[in-house]
This record gives C-alpha cells, sequence and structure tokens, in this order.
C-alpha cells in the first residue's frame, strides 16, 4: 500500500467520527475518571452515571447477603476445570461428542467470572441488579455449546416470551412469562453447576 492510499484511508476514518475532538476529549476525560462509573441501566437503552464509592458499598451489600452469596475458602476454578475436562473425555471416549466438539468445549481459560450491577432505574432508590459475566471462564464454551442446542426450542412453548417491548400481553401471560422465567433461570443455573 503506498503511502497515499494509507493517508486516504487513514483521513476517510476520522471523517468517520461524527463527535468534535472536545467532545472526544470530554468521553476520554469521563472514561478515565476513577470517581465514577458508568454503567447501562437494567432494563432499556441507557447510561447512567454513578459515584464509584456509592456503586462499590452497593455491590458489598449485595455480595454480603449471606442468603444470595457464599464466600469461598479457595478459587475452585481449576477444580472446576479438571472436573469438565473428565466429563468430556468421558463423552468423547463414549462416542456423545466428537473430537472437534471436545477440543471446542474443553476449558482453556482460568478467567473468574466477574460480577456487577446494572441500576434499575425503574425502580425507588435504583437498586442494583447484579449480573455475572462469564466470559471467558471454564464454562464459557459449554454454555454457549447447550444455549445453541436449546435456541430451536424458544418460542415452541406457552411461556416464552419473545419480546416484552412489542406491545402488551394480557396479564395472565404476563404472569406466567415472569414466573416462568424466574424458574427458568434457577433451572439453567443449577443444570450448568458441576459440582467438584
Amino acid at each position: 500500500m503506498t503511502l497515499k492510499l494509507s493517508l486516504f484511508h487513514l483521513n476517510l476514518y476520522f471523517q468517520s467520527f461524527n463527535i468534535t475532538k472536545k467532545e472526544m476529549a470530554a468521553i476520554h476525560n469521563l472514561k478515565n475518571n476513577r470517581e465514577i462509573t458508568i454503567l447501562p441501566v437494567d432494563k432499556g437503552r441507557t447510561t447512567v452515571i454513578l459515584d464509584t464509592e456509592q456503586y462499590e458499598k452497593q455491590m458489598d451489600e449485595i455480595l454480603h447477603d449471606r442468603n444470595t452469596y457464599e464466600a469461598l475458602k479457595k478459587d475452585p476454578t481449576e477444580a472446576k476445570k479438571k472436573k469438565l475436562k473428565t466429563i468430556l473425555k468421558q463423552l468423547q471416549d463414549e462416542k456423545k461428542i466428537d473430537k472437534q466438539t471436545y477440543n471446542h468445549l474443553i476449558p482453556t481459560a482460568n478467567i473468574i467470572p466477574r460480577i456487577y450491577g446494572t441500576p434499575k432505574i425503574h425502580k425507588p432508590g435504583a437498586p442494583l441488579r447484579p449480573i455475572i459475566d462469564s466470559m471467558g471462564s471454564v464454562t464459557y464454551n459449554l454454555s454457549k455449546f447447550i444455549a445453541d442446542i436449546l435456541k430451536p426450542l424458544l418460542g415452541n412453548t406457552d411461556y416464552h416470551c419473545e419480546n416484552m417491548g412489542r406491545g402488551f400481553l394480557p396479564m395472565e401471560k404476563n404472569l406466567a412469562c415472569i414466573n416462568r422465567t424466574k424458574y427458568l433461570f434457577k433451572t439453567w443455573n443449577y443444570a450448568l453447576k458441576i459440582s467438584s
């Protein structure tokens, strides 16, 4: 590629921004400000800015709820990884999965799932909804694999909510969707649990 062509592509790249340099600098300053935390809200397409100290205090309160979370004495990641490898090897040996699937599902990363909270701005006091980010964790590829298997089944039950934003369902169906979602979430967690 010639220098002239490279400069042409670089110029096109910079022309594609629809904000000024001053606005870009302001965004950069916000991003690097440790006193604030920028988050998406729980429902909707809105972004909020929270005081980091207040956000961390709320997250700490959530994590110290012993009815929901349990403090572990040691990191279970390696044990979970070893157990999953054993199960996958057994499935491969029994010809229930092929070599390619085995290689895809075998955990390679040791990333611990991370938790963060999204503010429920539609509720008084905007409490945080805890979100577990398992991207890159030991069971991440397995979760995606199972989700792909289940995907064709979605929408084939009376309790499937495709998109609540498209309109309102009769009250009984709304309640059925909410209750079913609650139970599906619990089932999903238990289905993916790998005992050590």
